[in-house]
């Protein structure tokens, strides 16, 4: 984590799915050399948990993505109004990952938290490659799918 605010600590974020089940997403202040894997279409929702040293009203979480040269616009998701101490937990609505072989590849994620005031508070970024996710093929019962025996 870079840039913290002294108001704001983050203790922990994932990504949890029926798909893939739970991934922790590296807190050590830089781009892992080393990206997870995420499989392509997944339904899959971010927790955020975080401590507080002082009240902060309006805490917002500010996510851009970036892929190759594409920059995607920034969504913005108001958490509230906070008390100082926590631990906190915040579960980001569900989101799906993107389908199809342009989207294979390398996304880099920074995740800005701002005060109601816009005063940034921390900053986080990691970085996921999304993959081919092998979906069980439905094949056809007897002859030319008909259900008659072959």
């Amino acid at each position: 984590m870079t840039d913290t605010d002294v108001r704001f600590e983050l203790l922990d974020v994932h990504l949890e799915s029926e798909s893939f089940g739970r991934v922790a997403v590296p807190l050590d202040g830089g781009l892992s050399d080393v990206p997870f894997a995420l499989p392509e279409g997944a339904l899959f929702t971010v927790s955020i948990t975080f401590r507080l040293t002082a009240d902060v009203d309006g805490l917002v979480y500010v996510d851009a993505r970036e892929f190759g040269d594409c920059s995607f616009p920034a969504v913005s998701t108001p958490l509230g109004s906070f008390r100082s101490g926590g631990p906190y937990e915040v579960v980001l609505p569900p989101e799906k990952l993107p389908a199809g072989r342009q989207t294979h590849g390398m996304y880099t994620v920074t995740g800005t938290f701002l005060d109601g005031t816009g005063e940034p508070l921390a900053h986080e970024a990691f970085r996921f490659r999304l993959t081919h996710h092998e979906r069980p093929v439905a094949r056809p019962v007897g002859r030319a799918g008909t259900g008659a025996p072959a």
